[in-house]
């Protein structure tokens, strides 16, 4: 069995310019995130590196580091028509990604997962004090629990730390 690597994952600290071409969405598969033109182009500046371009943020994977930007709006909302399309109606040229927002930090992000797990186990102690126990949880409550993950949450290890930019 073949052992998992770990990453380190952080925030970008500078804006990245990714110039994207024709080439670049002649290689772009819809629906996909890590082969989208976005990704194409990322990959083919950086030289291989793993990819995976979402609505709100970009991780670059590369060298064991994951590192994340903000998806420009433009393409965060072109996106979802080039998925269901494979239509391409943004000029091509250059887009800055930029560090993330306070709000879609890392540093956030984790904030809000613990704020989150402490309120599922609230809420599971008040079910079972009830009589209901654990499967008084909803699926709805239940499905809180996996949201906001990055693309490379699975890779990234429990006993890393989480490197702050």
């Amino acid at each position: 069995m073949r052992k998992a690597k770990k990453f380190v994952e952080m925030d970008a600290t500078i804006p990245f310019a990714v110039n994207i071409t024709a080439e670049d969405l002649k290689k772009a598969k819809p629906g996909d995130m890590d082969h989208c033109a976005v990704a194409e182009a990322i990959r083919r500046q950086l030289g291989g590196a793993e990819v995976r371009v979402g609505s709100k943020i970009t991780c670059v994977m590369k060298s064991g580091t994951i590192v994340r930007f903000l998806t420009p709006r433009p393409i965060a909302l072109q996106l979802p028509v080039f998925d269901k399309t494979g239509c391409w109606a943004l000029p091509f040229g250059t887009y800055v990604f930029k560090p993330p927002t306070k709000w879609f930090s890392l540093k956030a992000r984790i904030a809000h997962t613990k704020s989150r797990k402490a309120a599922l186990a609230s809420y599971a102690k008040k079910a079972a004090l009830k009589g209901g126990g654990k499967s008084a949880l909803t699926t709805q409550h239940r499905a809180l629990k996996s949201r906001h993950s990055s693309g490379f949450s699975h890779l990234v290890g429990k006993k890393n730390k989480v490197v702050f930019a």
